[in-house]
């Protein structure tokens, strides 16, 4: 009765302000559960245990520019190169020092297993939509999926609909960008979206187990 807008409006502001408040924790309740059934990031790899000092020069850059990235995630970054040159680990670095946002970390298979069971699960338009619209997504192992027409045209959907709307994706893989079909390859190297960084340099992995 003593509220300001009571007999003005059909409806009090501030319950609707929470109505639209509690409505977001929901959503990203529901997200956050799909994000940690999904998800492959492995909690180890930080870039506390990433070994920047005797890598090669380009590792070391990789490594400096996808910290600054994970601090405040813009646009699109996209890692690439030889094997072994720890890029996944950057990845997942990315992933797990994101915590505070909507991060969803999978390698290009399981995405598409994903995909192709959700037909069956009945939840294909769930994992579809967490992927176009997640607020960070990291695709790991990109390249290294059977590369049908279907394959190639849920990566599109998904890429198109991120690069259409500027959303922080990172983008890993061997080899390089040319291996793409154009459609794609053409937003990877986007400049205005961008920032592709060439990862080449002797078998980090060994280095690290050294």
């Amino acid at each position: 009765m003593d509220h300001p807008g009571f007999g003005k409006l059909h409806h009090c502001p501030d319950c609707a302000h929470l109505t639209a408040e509690e409505r977001r924790r929901r959503t990203y309740a529901a997200k956050q559960s799909l994000i940690e059934a999904y998800t492959v990031t492995r909690p180890e790899q930080t870039f506390d245990t990433f070994d920047a000092r005797t890598v090669a020069p380009a590792i070391r850059e990789a490594y400096h520019i996808a910290r600054r990235f994970a601090e405040a995630p813009r646009g699109w970054l996209v890692l690439h190169g030889n094997p072994g040159t720890g890029k996944s680990h950057l990845a997942s670095a990315i992933a797990n020092r994101c915590r505070d946002t909507l991060a969803l970390s999978l390698v290009m298979p399981d995405l598409l297993e994903l995909l192709r069971s959700g037909f069956d699960d009945g939840d294909y338009a769930e994992v579809l939509e967490l992927c176009r619209d997640v607020e960070l997504l990291v695709l790991d192992d990109m390249g290294t999926e059977s590369p049908t027409p279907w394959a190639q045209e849920k990566l599109f959907q998904i890429l198109n609909h991120r690069y259409n709307r500027r959303l922080p994706t990172v983008l890993v893989f061997n080899g390089d960008v040319d291996d793409f079909e154009p459609r794609i390859a053409s937003r990877m190297t986007d400049g205005a979206l961008s920032t592709v960084v060439s990862v080449y340099g002797e078998d980090y992995r060994r280095r690290s187990r050294g």
